[in-house]
């Protein structure tokens, strides 16, 4: 709360003057403390979850599957994804 607070006041106000310009929405002075921020942690927090399963869903993946895939000519990316 003491890092995330500060940080947000001074780059989340300069981004949004920036791009929002004179919206009504933006106006009057940064705190730093409001729904953006309480919005902006959950979704900090869930990134490495998501990484963890995206992570353990591709090494699921048996090894023969992968390198079948290899030897009909796809290289790494073709054969995670499906084009």
């Amino acid at each position: 709360m003491f890092i995330v607070i500060p940080l947000m006041r001074e780059v989340s106000s300069a981004v949004l003057e920036e791009n929002a310009g004179v919206s009504a929405l933006f106006q009057g002075p940064a705190y730093g403390v409001g729904f953006f921020t309480a919005g902006n942690r959950p979704g900090d927090m869930v990134i490495p979850y998501i990484i963890s399963v995206s992570r353990e869903v591709l090494l699921s993946v048996p090894r023969d599957q992968r390198e079948a895939a290899l030897a009909l000519g796809s290289n790494a990316l073709e054969s995670t994804w499906k084009w």
